[in-house]
């Protein structure tokens, strides 16, 4: 169950754990680094596709450039901590490519899902109706995840190519509407949100 604060909404649980989810800040690198450095190799290859030690400047560039619009990012935060980022950039007129990724420390514990549930919430609002994503075959989590919303996977070179509707899950795990208004009032100053609600 989630409940919404002044800074974000409340996951009451996850995995035990009380966990905060709010959109990510445009140049907001203190978020991207504490999730990269705590992810395992494992899960940075699952999550990019390929091995990276570190984040090249273009990558940071490109992954700190959220403007609630075009890209769409939000956080979960467990004591403060940066433990979790889902995100949706825009790759054609109402279509967006969803991702993900869990610190190690924090998979299993509901926050991809709480996650999924708050991005397919404002992408409802957002003038989002298709979301895609690229998959590795042996990323078991994310495929859960995403085939739990009608995410249709085809294989291409290697790597599964997904696309499916805008769809809520029939059960929320987050308050919606704490999440609407959370988002809106987020980007209100640019007018994102609301234009293309």
């Amino acid at each position: 169950m989630t409940r919404p604060c002044s800074t974000g909404v409340v996951l009451e649980s996850a995995g035990g754990a009380t966990a905060t989810l709010r959109p990510v800040r445009s140049e907001e690198h203190s978020v991207l680094d504490a999730v990269f450095d705590a992810l395992s190799p494992a899960s940075r290859y699952h999550r990019y596709l390929t091995g990276l030690s570190q984040l090249t400047g273009s990558m940071r560039t490109a992954l700190t450039a959220v403007d609630g619009h075009s890209h769409i990012a939000w956080v979960g935060e467990i004591d403060g901590h940066p433990v979790a980022i889902g995100r949706l950039i825009r790759v054609a007129p109402g279509t967006a490519e969803i991702a993900f990724e869990v610190v190690d420390a924090h998979q299993g514990r509901g926050l991809g899902t709480a996650l999924l549930d708050t991005l397919m919430t404002v992408a409802s609002v957002s003038g989002i109706d298709r979301i895609q994503a690229t998959v590795l075959p042996s990323n078991d989590r994310s495929l859960r995840l995403l085939r739990a919303i009608g995410m249709a996977f085809r294989v291409e070179d290697g790597l599964l190519e997904g696309t499916a509707p805008v769809r809520l899950r029939e059960t929320s795990v987050v308050d919606r509407a704490a999440v609407v208004r959370l988002a809106l009032s987020t980007h209100a100053e640019s007018g994102c949100m609301a234009d293309s609600a």
